[in-house]
């Protein structure tokens, strides 16, 4: 195996990252010089471009990961070989989840659709494979067969790698459960307009989209058309409105302040976390939101405490209070409530799961999306802990365990098709839907 990596005061502490797991790893670099780097770390010099990257990599694969900060074990470059190697389909390029040094986390799959001169290139997945993402690109770190590349002419590789997702080389996987570290990027399009433009003259077009969202000429609230939010009957057969999730949001965004003003930690988990993986977004067919806080912090949340008080002073309801976290002892635990929302506060003895992140990365939380312009603390690795709570097949889509014919939130989920809807004319029946895939279900598309 071989991994590329490009050069910056991280790239000793990069490559003994990867060397700590996978000893006889080969680290290629753009670095200029084997005596500033040492002689572990192969330097090809400023800029190398991807063929002259492919002559240097001896191996059959190749991770190009030019904006690494860190490898660890999340990497887990056994499964994205298993990936690939083991697959029927044309697997062009496996990548991961990345998260950067402000603690932003996205999977960073992307779709392509290239007509009208028009170049759209729109985060989200359609299918799932493996419990990867199928993609047609990302901008993170991606794991290649080094005999599939095979640029058309001489290129970077970051062009190459837009021009050859553009040209339909292969599938692209995005698995969220391998997550890298990253200086800046989380899989978005980000080629310097050059490049890109070397690409419109390559591919002929004239304009590039990166995010889709609707314009409403007229649009109503739930006031207006006699609708309420009552998430956890409505989640047990429709798509709940748009008020539904907008009050979460307004949860979120009060818990965001409170943080930020008393310097509390919490995390969302559970179904909250898996639509926030999935989609970016609240799952318009949960039924609650599922928080960690840290026990710590508990008096300000009591009745009486700031954090409480301001929450109150927002409309929030605060109760239910318990010295226990259900079978935890001493941990804490209470509910609040917001116009048809419920947010379980679940204790924490320890510190989260702040303490599972390097020393040097520790600072920032992971952060993950949840609206247009919301992103909020959560598990430090957020696809591997959906994968191991929720099981195979947690990218297709499932309804509440409460409306599932589970018998609890931890009984083992499958995919399967909508529960039946008994109002047969309501376009909000999920079984108008598909189940599977977030395109619509994206920030700035729902709602």
């Amino acid at each position: 195996m071989t991994v590329f990596l490009s050069d910056s005061t991280s790239l000793p502490k990069t490559s003994q990252g990867f060397r700590d797991k996978y000893p006889n790893i080969r680290i290629l670099s753009d670095c200029t010089s084997n005596l500033k780097t040492g002689s572990s770390i192969d330097c090809l010099g400023l800029n190398p471009s991807i063929n002259y990257i492919k002559k240097n990599t001896k191996t059959k694969y190749l991770l190009y990961g030019a904006d690494l900060e860190f490898a660890n074990e999340w990497v887990n470059l056994e499964r994205a070989v298993r990936v690939m190697s083991d697959s029927e389909l044309t697997v062009f390029a496996v990548g991961g989840s990345s998260r950067n040094l402000t603690g932003h986390w996205a999977t960073g799959c992307q779709q392509i659709q290239l007509d009208y001169y028009r170049l759209q290139i729109l985060s989200g997945y359609k299918l799932e494979y493996k419990d990867c993402m199928v993609c047609d690109y990302t901008g993170g770190a991606v794991l290649l067969r080094t005999s599939d590349i095979d640029p058309p002419e001489e290129m970077d590789p970051d062009t190459y790698l837009l021009d050859a997702a553009i040209r339909k080389a292969g599938l692209w996987l995005v698995c969220p459960d391998i997550m890298y570290f990253t200086r800046s990027k989380i899989g978005q399009l980000s080629l310097e307009n050059e490049k890109l433009k070397r690409i419109a003259k390559l591919h002929n077009f004239q304009g590039v989209v990166t995010e889709r969202k609707y314009h409403y000429d007229y649009e109503y609230s739930c006031d207006d058309i006699d609708m309420t939010c009552d998430i956890r009957s409505q989640a047990a057969e429709i798509i709940v409105p748009w008020c539904c999730v907008k009050n979460f949001k307004y949860i979120l965004n009060a818990l965001e302040y409170v943080r930020g003003r008393y310097k509390t930690h919490y995390e969302i988990e559970s179904g909250t976390l898996l639509g926030a993986v999935k989609l970016g977004n609240f799952i318009p067919w949960d039924i609650d939101i599922d928080l960690a806080f840290r026990r710590e912090d508990f008096d300000l949340f009591r009745t009486g405490g700031p954090a409480a008080e301001y929450l109150k002073a927002a409309g929030i309801q605060l109760y239910h209070y318990s010295e226990d976290m259900y079978h935890v002892k001493g941990a804490g635990m209470f509910f609040m409530w917001y116009k048809g929302i419920m947010a379980e506060m679940l204790g924490d003895l320890k510190n989260c799961s702040l303490s599972y992140l390097p020393n040097h990365l520790s600072a920032e939380p992971t952060i993950v999306q949840v609206g247009p312009e919301l992103w909020v603390p959560t598990i430090t690795n957020p696809g591997l802990y959906i994968r191991g709570r929720y099981g195979p097949g947690y990218l297709y889509h499932v309804q509440s365990w409460r409306h599932a014919g589970m018998g609890g939130s931890y009984d083992k989920y499958s995919p399967v098709a909508w529960q039946p809807c008994s109002q047969a004319n309501n376009q909000a029946c999920l079984t108008n839907y598909p189940i599977i895939g977030n395109l619509e279900l994206r920030p700035n598309m729902f709602p």
